[in-house]
């Protein structure tokens, strides 16, 4: 009877563990449209973006390819018109 008792201890006790150790790997969110529209739009919002979301969104680096193409975008604009 005991042993039954220290078996469920120890088998939830390893789940637990388990799910300890699987937290940190929960999928991130990606890069939300509205950050990358911005981005390209106003593209220091992007460089801003890419610093504060850093470690909370799985491609960061989106945002700061969306301020290169706005970067690129506006001169040429601007040398066109």
């Amino acid at each position: 009877m005991q042993n039954d008792y220290e078996e469920t201890q120890f088998t939830e006790k390893t789940v637990q563990n388990i799910n300890t150790q699987y937290d940190g790997l929960k999928p991130k969110e990606k890069a939300g449209f509205i950050g990358l529209f911005l981005s390209v739009v106003i593209p220091i919002v992007g460089i801003i973006l890419y610093f504060v979301k850093k470690n909370k969104v799985a491609n960061p680096g989106a945002y700061l390819l969306a301020a290169i193409i706005g970067i690129v975008f506006n001169y040429f604009m601007l040398n066109i018109a």
